[in-house]
């Protein structure tokens, strides 16, 4: 699965995303085939696999400068999303594929979670506006 080379803004403060975890690439890929034909999902996908994908997950908000660093030390220290994403880096890191999907509300997450996991997927959480929340599907 391919990944974009660079971080953009958007990926730092992933605005109404579905995060979910894939063990496999080929399940991913099934999955993310299975939402864009049923067209429960757009090409607007994100995928996170390999070392790429990894450094783009940027724990540190390094690739996003001063801001990205403060960013990133606020939600240490004041919330859960640090430990959430760096347990999606360390899934990447083995081997595994996080899939980022659009979801317009949490009621859209919902239903994304339920038909991701039952294409293989686990481990949801959605980013609305500020914060990851985990989705139980």
């Amino acid at each position: 699965m391919s990944t974009s080379p660079t971080a953009s803004t958007a990926e730092f403060r992933p605005r109404h995303r579905l995060f979910v975890v894939f063990d496999s690439p080929e399940t991913a890929r099934e999955a993310r085939g299975a939402l864009l034909s049923k067209r429960l999902a757009t090409d607007d996908t994100w995928v996170f696999a390999g070392e790429p994908g990894a450094a783009r997950l940027d724990l540190s908000g390094n690739r996003h400068g001063v801001w990205g660093r403060m960013i990133r030390t606020l939600q240490h220290v004041m919330s859960a999303d640090y430990d959430y994403l760096d347990g999606l880096k360390r899934e990447v890191g083995r081997g595994h594929v996080v899939l980022a999907v659009h979801a317009v509300d949490l009621d859209a997450a919902y239903a994304l979670a339920r038909f991701l996991r039952n294409a293989g997927g686990r481990d949801f959480a959605y980013f609305a506006e500020w914060d990851f929340e985990p989705v139980a599907a």
